[in-house]
């Protein structure tokens, strides 16, 4: 079930990127993991987040080839967050509730997933757009949850994802962010 998920995600993700007319970013072919006792300190393609180890685990094995990171969620059998990068081209934002309308577009048709909304927040310095989604999994009909963060720095648009089960997706969501506000780029 939870490869269905991870699938359905990157699926509803990478509609998110075509929209945005952008080009992947190449992953770095090692991610660094530096464990302490409580947290690791994760460090991606250009980025660095801290992450409570007793409440998520990198899963290198699930991950697709277009993300940088995939987490588990320890609590929970079906949680996770992933990283995907996109190259902006050149392109600029100049405001970040430009993803608002750019994701209701594209939700607006699509069958059994659902924009819900979004907002301009600030994540440890840094402006963010934080989209909320619904999506019916396909094999067990049960509604998922997640949260899409977008931050622009220089070229690069990181997409931080945050999945759950409705039941759990608060909880889930507010560990997250955790996490999340501990990001610095290089």
């Amino acid at each position: 079930m939870k490869k269905i998920l991870i699938i359905l995600m990157t699926v509803l993700a990478l509609t998110v990127f075509t929209a945005c007319e952008s080009k992947e970013v190449e992953i770095a072919e090692e991610t660094t993991v530096v464990t302490s006792e409580k947290t690791d300190t994760f460090k991606g393609t250009g980025y660095t987040l801290v992450v409570d180890s007793e409440k998520w685990v990198f899963d290198s094995e699930n991950k697709n080839a277009e993300d940088d990171a995939l987490f588990l969620y320890t609590n929970d059998m079906i949680s996770l967050f992933k990283v995907k990068m996109t190259e902006m081209d050149g392109k600029k934002v100049f405001d970040m509730s430009i993803f608002d309308g750019e994701f209701r577009k594209l939700y607006e048709e699509k069958d059994k997933s659902y924009y819900l909304g979004g907002e301009v927040i600030s994540v440890n310095g840094y402006d963010c757009f934080k989209g909320r989604f619904s999506a019916v999994e396909l094999v067990a009909d049960e509604v998922v949850l997640y949260n899409q963060y977008v931050i622009l720095n220089g070229d690069i648009m990181y997409n931080f994802i945050c999945m759950s089960s409705e039941q759990m997706f608060d909880a889930v969501c507010s560990d997250f962010e955790e996490v999340l506000d501990s990001i610095s780029f290089e």
